[in-house]
């Protein structure tokens, strides 16, 4: 399994597919990493064997790092995750059977995240192109190439669509992330939520996860409801490939450092995978607030799956999959809407009978539909089809 950074989010869509598959067959996960090293949250688990290779990122340095990953790339089939330079390109490179794993729509991401009207953001838009493999031009030219793949997986139907392949969203382990067996007293009493009507968001907040919408929401709930608290988890400090990082002009970052001062909000930082249940167990809603452009409307994360397996309600916005998955077992707002998110969180915060009804069902629906063991089955079954 090719990971096109093992230091970041991204190796948390490759995570599990290495555990499932590895329960019965030899996996290695290669990829570049930074100084950081292996991504925190999920750098503890040894039963994943990692082979990381340095990361170079500006040209014409990070021709070393395709043949450094293509090198290693010695399996029977391999599952490249994102159509990425650093990690599909190598796998078609090698001529073996390659399986293209994709949970985002790459090059829009890029245009969403990074250009404006702003005519020095259109300059530095293309001229970054000629020093990094994660730029735009580079993406689609990599997207073109999808088509080589011997098959294709996609985490949400909208890029099935758009891609085709086999729609395989990004479940937990639902025998791990059982309500059954976690409290959530030892995050509130950690954080001092004890009392509190805890809204939790998993994962960094960054502008397009419509963080912003989700502070002016709390800090509305707070002028009826004191109690109500924002816990923020995954607040990392790892930053994107080489000279992109020049493009975020520091808006993501600059949410995150004022944060923490806002009344009602608690910001954490990376903690193990392990402890995911235990937060979440401390929660009394989650939300995932996506905004609404092309590339939100192209995710689908796994920060919604764990709340659903154990048992929480789910406060989320109008776009991929949400309202089908969500049908009867969460609430889905317009997206852009502080107001539409005050409605949406209110009406849990004040009802615990509805959040146990739309908890119990959420579970019920992973378990069936969204666990490991159906993306094992699912996997297994694209793998056989080679």
């Amino acid at each position: 399994m090719t990971c096109t950074d093992l230091s970041r989010n991204s190796l948390l869509r490759v995570y599990p597919f290495a555990k499932v598959i590895g329960e019965e067959h030899e996996v290695e996960v290669v990829g570049p990493v930074k100084k950081l090293g292996i991504y925190p949250p999920v750098r503890n688990d040894k039963d994943v064997k990692y082979v990381s290779l340095p990361t170079r990122t500006v040209f014409p340095f990070y021709l070393k790092t395709l043949r450094d990953v293509k090198s290693k790339l010695d399996g029977d089939i391999i599952h490249a995750f994102k159509p990425t330079f650093q990690s599909f390109l190598p796998a078609l490179m090698k001529k073996k059977k390659v399986v293209l794993d994709i949970d985002d729509w790459e090059s829009q991401y890029v245009v969403d995240a990074f250009l404006s009207a702003n005519p020095l953001d259109v300059a530095k838009f293309c001229l970054v192109d000629a020093y990094v493999p994660e730029s735009y031009f580079v993406k689609k030219i990599i997207e073109k190439q999808i088509a080589k793949a011997n098959a294709v997986i996609t985490s949400s139907k909208t890029l099935q669509r758009k891609f085709g392949g086999t729609w395989i969203p990004t479940g937990p382990s639902t025998e791990y992330f059982n309500p059954e067996n976690f409290n959530g007293k030892k995050i509130r009493e950690e954080f001092g939520l004890q009392g509190k009507k805890v809204v939790l968001f998993m994962g960094r907040p960054k502008l397009h996860k419509g963080m912003g919408e989700l502070v002016s929401a709390i800090q509305k709930l707070r002028e009826r409801d004191e109690s109500v608290h924002l816990l923020i988890v995954g607040a990392g400090k790892d930053v994107p490939y080489g000279l992109m990082k020049y493009l975020k002009k520091g808006k993501d970052s600059t949410y995150v450092n004022n944060l923490s001062s806002k009344d009602g909000v608690t910001v954490e930082g990376y903690r193990d995978h392990k402890e995911m249940p235990e937060f979440l167990a401390a929660a009394d809603v989650v939300c995932v607030p996506h905004r609404n452009t092309l590339s939100a409307n192209a995710q689908l994360p796994i920060k919604i799956f764990e709340p659903m397996a154990m048992q929480k309600p789910v406060v989320t916005t109008n776009t991929t999959d949400m309202k089908e998955i969500f049908a009867g077992c969460g609430t889905v707002v317009r997206p852009d809407s502080v107001q539409a998110l005050v409605e949406g969180i209110r009406e849990y915060v004040e009802d615990k009978e509805l959040r146990l009804k739309h908890g119990r069902k959420a579970r019920k629906e992973c378990v069936e539909k969204y666990s490991w063991k159906i993306m094992k089955r699912k996997t297994e079954a694209v793998y056989e089809s080679l």
